[in-house]
């Protein structure tokens, strides 16, 4: 059986290379558009906490602003202790590798709380109209934003340093 556009030979190989092109066109399109030019206010924001590690306070602070929503998928799994000793081959997962999922899993609750607002002032508008954002919305969004992008930074610079312990 012939694929449609080909001359009715059974060469399968044409069809396999046409879709590794396809895939490769796919990523060039990725990478290429995967740098923007900033403005001036956001490369100031990111130069200086892209990297930077928050304080215990920083952080509790903003998780208690922004808490994850109550779903077993953002929460780092947890072994209870007398499993790993029943279960051969079963062991908890070390305290710094959960530490570091815990502060990467931060991340989604001020991304979850803006993706359940904005998906609310959505639902709520007629498709057909625009949707207006009070200057409290767009200032509650932006510190939102302005968290993630800290607890962003926050697990870079918990990776790196977990990193040079390693090495």
């Amino acid at each position: 059986m012939s694929n449609p556009g080909t001359s009715g030979s059974d060469d399968r190989s044409t069809d396999h290379e046409d879709a590794d092109d396809i895939e490769a066109s796919a990523s060039d399109d990725i990478t290429s558009a995967a740098r923007w030019s900033a403005s001036e206010e956001l490369s100031s924001f990111l130069e200086l906490v892209a990297r930077k590690p928050l304080t215990n306070l920083e952080r509790k602070t903003m998780c208690r602003e922004y808490h994850r929503p109550n779903v077993d998928a953002v929460y780092t799994p947890e072994l209870d202790d007398y499993i790993a000793a029943l279960v051969q081959g079963a062991k908890a997962i070390d305290k710094d590798n959960r530490f570091l999922q815990d502060k990467a899993r931060d991340i989604t609750g001020p991304l979850c709380m803006m993706f359940e607002h904005l998906t609310a002032m959505s639902d709520s508008s007629s498709p057909t109209k625009d949707l207006t954002l009070s200057q409290d919305q767009v200032q509650s969004l932006l510190q939102a934003v302005s968290c993630s992008i800290r607890l962003v930074g926050n697990v870079s610079s918990s990776y790196r340093l977990h990193a040079d312990r390693l090495y």
